[in-house]
Protein backbone atom coordinates (compact mmCIF):
# COMPACT_ATOMS: atom_id res chain seq x y z
CA UNK A 1 0.00 0.00 0.00
CA UNK A 2 3.09 2.36 0.82
CA UNK A 3 4.27 1.87 -2.97
CA UNK A 4 1.13 3.51 -4.03
CA UNK A 5 1.32 6.86 -2.29
CA UNK A 6 5.16 6.64 -3.00
CA UNK A 7 5.98 10.13 -3.85
CA UNK A 8 9.74 10.40 -3.54
CA UNK A 9 11.37 12.93 -5.57
CA UNK A 10 8.62 15.45 -5.72
CA UNK A 11 8.23 18.46 -4.82
CA UNK A 12 4.95 19.50 -2.84
CA UNK A 13 4.11 23.27 -1.66
CA UNK A 14 0.97 23.61 0.90
CA UNK A 15 -0.43 26.95 1.61
CA UNK A 16 -1.31 26.58 5.19
CA UNK A 17 0.24 23.96 6.41
CA UNK A 18 1.43 24.93 9.49
CA UNK A 19 -2.10 23.43 10.82
CA UNK A 20 -5.32 22.06 10.68
CA UNK A 21 -6.24 20.27 7.19
CA UNK A 22 -3.03 21.67 5.76
CA UNK A 23 -0.73 19.98 8.34
CA UNK A 24 -1.96 16.75 7.36
CA UNK A 25 -1.60 16.92 4.12
CA UNK A 26 1.94 18.50 4.47
CA UNK A 27 2.46 15.51 6.48
CA UNK A 28 1.21 13.07 4.08
CA UNK A 29 3.51 14.42 1.43
CA UNK A 30 6.59 13.84 3.95
CA UNK A 31 5.93 11.02 4.83
CA UNK A 32 5.61 9.42 1.53
CA UNK A 33 8.76 10.69 0.21
CA UNK A 34 7.69 14.85 -1.26
CA UNK A 35 10.40 17.45 -0.16
CA UNK A 36 7.66 19.53 1.33
CA UNK A 37 7.13 23.58 1.52
CA UNK A 38 4.58 24.91 4.20
CA UNK A 39 3.30 28.18 4.60
CA UNK A 40 1.85 30.67 6.75
CA UNK A 41 1.23 33.89 7.89
CA UNK A 42 2.42 33.40 11.27
CA UNK A 43 6.07 32.36 11.02
CA UNK A 44 6.50 30.93 14.55
CA UNK A 45 3.87 28.04 13.87
CA UNK A 46 4.78 27.17 10.10
CA UNK A 47 8.81 27.02 11.97
CA UNK A 48 7.36 24.87 14.60
CA UNK A 49 5.33 22.52 11.95
CA UNK A 50 8.36 22.20 9.59
CA UNK A 51 10.48 21.26 12.67
CA UNK A 52 8.02 18.63 13.51
CA UNK A 53 7.38 17.01 10.12
CA UNK A 54 11.35 17.07 9.46
CA UNK A 55 11.54 14.02 11.72
CA UNK A 56 9.66 11.76 8.51
CA UNK A 57 11.46 13.73 5.80
CA UNK A 58 12.28 16.91 4.22
CA UNK A 59 9.92 19.75 4.88
CA UNK A 60 11.05 23.57 4.56
CA UNK A 61 8.97 26.46 6.48
CA UNK A 62 8.26 29.31 4.13
CA UNK A 63 6.46 31.72 6.69
CA UNK A 64 4.29 33.94 4.08
CA UNK A 65 1.45 36.30 3.44
CA UNK A 66 0.16 34.99 0.09
CA UNK A 67 -1.97 37.29 -0.51
CA UNK A 68 0.47 40.19 -0.48
CA UNK A 69 2.23 40.12 -3.59
CA UNK A 70 5.49 41.71 -3.06
CA UNK A 71 5.90 38.75 -0.55
CA UNK A 72 5.19 36.48 -2.91
CA UNK A 73 7.55 37.16 -5.42
CA UNK A 74 9.89 38.00 -2.62
CA UNK A 75 9.87 34.34 -1.68
CA UNK A 76 10.11 33.59 -5.57
CA UNK A 77 12.69 34.96 -6.70
CA UNK A 78 14.54 33.62 -3.02
CA UNK A 79 13.77 29.84 -4.41
CA UNK A 80 14.53 30.73 -8.40
CA UNK A 81 11.54 30.92 -9.87
CA UNK A 82 11.19 34.11 -12.52
CA UNK A 83 8.15 36.43 -11.76
CA UNK A 84 7.33 38.08 -14.74
CA UNK A 85 4.61 40.44 -13.33
CA UNK A 86 2.88 41.06 -9.90
CA UNK A 87 -1.34 39.74 -9.20
CA UNK A 88 -3.20 43.10 -9.04
CA UNK A 89 -4.92 43.28 -5.25
CA UNK A 90 -8.27 42.56 -7.06
CA UNK A 91 -6.99 38.90 -7.94
CA UNK A 92 -5.72 38.55 -4.09
CA UNK A 93 -9.43 38.26 -2.87
CA UNK A 94 -12.13 35.05 -2.88
CA UNK A 95 -14.28 37.10 -4.97
CA UNK A 96 -11.90 36.83 -7.90
CA UNK A 97 -12.93 34.24 -10.69
CA UNK A 98 -10.88 32.10 -13.02
CA UNK A 99 -11.96 34.10 -15.82
CA UNK A 100 -11.14 37.44 -14.14
CA UNK A 101 -7.38 35.83 -13.80
CA UNK A 102 -7.41 34.23 -17.77
CA UNK A 103 -8.19 38.16 -18.60
CA UNK A 104 -5.93 39.72 -16.82
CA UNK A 105 -3.09 37.91 -18.22
CA UNK A 106 -4.09 37.87 -21.29
CA UNK A 107 -4.20 41.40 -21.31
CA UNK A 108 -0.27 40.73 -19.71
CA UNK A 109 0.91 37.76 -21.72
CA UNK A 110 0.58 38.14 -25.86
CA UNK A 111 3.40 35.34 -26.55
CA UNK A 112 1.08 31.84 -25.07
CA UNK A 113 0.11 29.18 -27.17
CA UNK A 114 -1.89 28.03 -23.98
CA UNK A 115 -3.04 28.39 -20.44
CA UNK A 116 -2.43 25.89 -18.05
CA UNK A 117 -4.81 26.24 -14.67
CA UNK A 118 -4.45 24.11 -12.19
CA UNK A 119 -7.33 24.28 -9.23
CA UNK A 120 -6.12 24.12 -5.79
CA UNK A 121 -8.89 21.64 -5.24
CA UNK A 122 -7.12 18.91 -7.60
CA UNK A 123 -3.72 18.77 -5.68
CA UNK A 124 -2.58 15.84 -6.89
CA UNK A 125 -2.31 16.29 -10.50
CA UNK A 126 1.10 15.07 -11.40
CA UNK A 127 2.93 16.41 -14.95
CA UNK A 128 1.89 13.67 -16.75
CA UNK A 129 -1.51 14.83 -16.63
CA UNK A 130 -0.97 18.29 -17.75
CA UNK A 131 1.59 16.48 -20.58
CA UNK A 132 -1.47 13.83 -21.79
CA UNK A 133 -4.02 17.17 -21.47
CA UNK A 134 -1.32 19.41 -23.76
CA UNK A 135 -1.09 16.48 -26.52
CA UNK A 136 -5.31 15.78 -26.51
CA UNK A 137 -5.19 19.78 -27.24
CA UNK A 138 -3.27 19.59 -30.10
CA UNK A 139 -4.49 16.65 -31.35
CA UNK A 140 -7.93 17.94 -31.73
CA UNK A 141 -7.31 20.86 -32.22
CA UNK A 142 -9.25 21.94 -29.38
CA UNK A 143 -9.25 25.83 -28.08
CA UNK A 144 -9.36 24.02 -24.19
CA UNK A 145 -9.06 20.78 -22.19
CA UNK A 146 -10.86 20.35 -18.16
CA UNK A 147 -10.07 18.12 -16.41
CA UNK A 148 -12.99 17.14 -13.96
CA UNK A 149 -11.95 15.30 -10.69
Amino acid sequence: MNKLFDITGKVALVTGGSRGIGEMIAEGFVKNGAKTFITSRKADQCDKTAKRLSKFGECISIPADLTDSNEIKKNAIENGCPVPFLRPKYLASNKATTKDLIEHICKKVDYHDYFIIIQPTSPLRVSEDIDNALSLCQKKNAYSVVSVT
